[in-house]
């Protein structure tokens, strides 16, 4: 079970977020999250079913839900309610066998193995930007391996995991997710 909860930024209705060729706080913002459910489903993780819960509009204040063939459930669930102090504020929850997972704000993280207790604390957020960034120099000019097909498949099936997303909270009906690379090969 994965629990996402985030806390964004209160926009202005005629922010460029919202204009329809830039695709909305979906594909603006949720996309972080999706990736980060689509990478944390089991491998073997279509159809996949999205099911969405919003208000009037379908790029603030929602909840979609993902269901994975092998039963695992994961939420995010996206509130544009007011701004934040620090910004947009997250917080994760996981539970799978004996494993209870909490973060909040990629500051802190608590995880609890039956009896056991572990605390994480950073003095900063971290997102892992800047890691992320240096990866990808040291896989360019590091002469790191670079699977290049299997590099374009995970950005093909989790762009097609996001953009199934968007349809599920524009059309707000139940939407099912097949692989991307299956659906390709039909056209």
């Amino acid at each position: 079970m994965y629990n996402w909860f985030v806390a964004g930024h209160a926009i202005d209705p005629q922010h460029w977020y919202f204009l329809p060729e830039e695709g909305g706080r979906v594909l603006g913002n949720l996309c972080h999250w999706t990736d980060f459910v689509f990478r944390s489903a089991p491998q073997l993780s279509h159809p996949a079913i999205i099911t969405p819960t919003r208000g009037a509009k379908s790029d603030c204040d929602v909840a979609v839900s993902y269901r994975f063939p092998d039963e695992t459930i994961a939420v995010i669930t996206f509130s544009a309610k007011g701004h934040t102090f620090e910004g947009v504020k997250e917080r994760l929850s996981a539970h799978r066998g004996g494993c209870l997972l909490t973060m909040d704000d990629y500051h802190s993280m608590t995880v609890d193995v039956g009896s056991r207790k572990h605390v994480h604390r950073r003095l900063f957020r971290d997102h892992g930007h800047a890691r992320n960034i240096l990866a990808a120099y040291d896989t360019t000019f590091g002469h790191r391996f670079y699977d290049r097909e299997e590099a374009v498949t995970y950005a093909e099936e989790t762009a097609w995991f996001f953009l199934k997303t968007k349809e599920s909270l524009d059309s707000n009906r139940p939407v099912r997710v097949d692989p991307y690379t299956q659906v390709r090969a039909n056209q």
